[in-house]
């Protein structure tokens, strides 16, 4: 094996925690976002992140609140924080 490549490997995977880190601290589960997926906009309670390191780091996991469905986003997707409601 190459040392510079696993080195490489070895930050890839580092910057990939560090990005599903701060998925879950700025959608912590329970907020609702407004994502625009395809050509929608979709309200969406945020239920889960995906939690390990690779391709789909940093994916979110929530429910269309319209029609109760699952959705995956990413944080490119999200136009609009709502505020938590007491």
């Amino acid at each position: 094996m190459n040392k510079d490549v696993e080195e490489a490997k070895a930050r890839v995977t580092e910057a990939q925690i560090s990005l599903i880190c701060a998925v879950r601290e700025a959608y912590p589960k329970g907020t609702e976002v407004l994502a625009k997926l395809g050509s929608a906009r979709v309200r969406i309670r945020v239920n889960g992140h995906h939690s390990v390191p690779g391709q789909r780091a940093g994916l979110i996991f929530g429910i269309n609140l319209e029609t109760g469905k699952s959705r995956e986003f990413r944080d490119s997707n999200v136009l609009e924080i709502y505020p938590k409601e007491d």
